[in-house]
């Protein structure tokens, strides 16, 4: 894990390293030798979520909005429920899209998740499974 993820740090470092992509990077490592994930890492952190893991997070922090206003428009009830209770529902959407879901669906539905991200190349992907839950 160790080894990979200062690869990447060597690769891009203007990146470096995010928290988010230790959970993801030991996923990967479940299934496929360093190599084979550094690359997938990189897929997902240079193409997939593009300036997700930025310094800024600028990436992060619009698709935040775009993931609140979704809840907003699509599930009314529920947001208003959230506002009420003084939840917010970014604080979720961060741990789920930074980790990809790792930490949150059961690693069968995550890999099934990760099927579709990898072949559509999309975060709209990560939309529609959390908008799902």
């Amino acid at each position: 894990l160790r080894r990979v993820l200062a690869a990447y740090a060597m690769h891009s470092p203007t990146v470096g390293y995010c928290q988010g992509m230790n959970f993801v990077t030991g996923c990967l490592l479940l299934f496929m030798d360093e190599e084979d994930a550094f690359y997938c890492l990189c897929a997902v952190v240079d193409e997939i979520l593009k300036g997700y893991y930025a310094l800024d997070m600028m990436s992060t922090q619009v698709d935040q909005r775009v993931f609140k206003r979704l809840v907003m428009d699509e599930f009314p009830l529920i947001a208003r429920h959230l506002d009420a209770v003084g939840a917010d529902i970014s604080c979720v959407f961060a741990q789920w899209f930074l980790c990809v879901f790792v930490n949150f669906l059961p690693l069968e539905t995550c890999l099934r998740v990760w099927d579709v991200l990898f072949y559509k190349k999309s975060v709209d992907v990560l939309f529609r499974v959390a908008l799902a839950l």
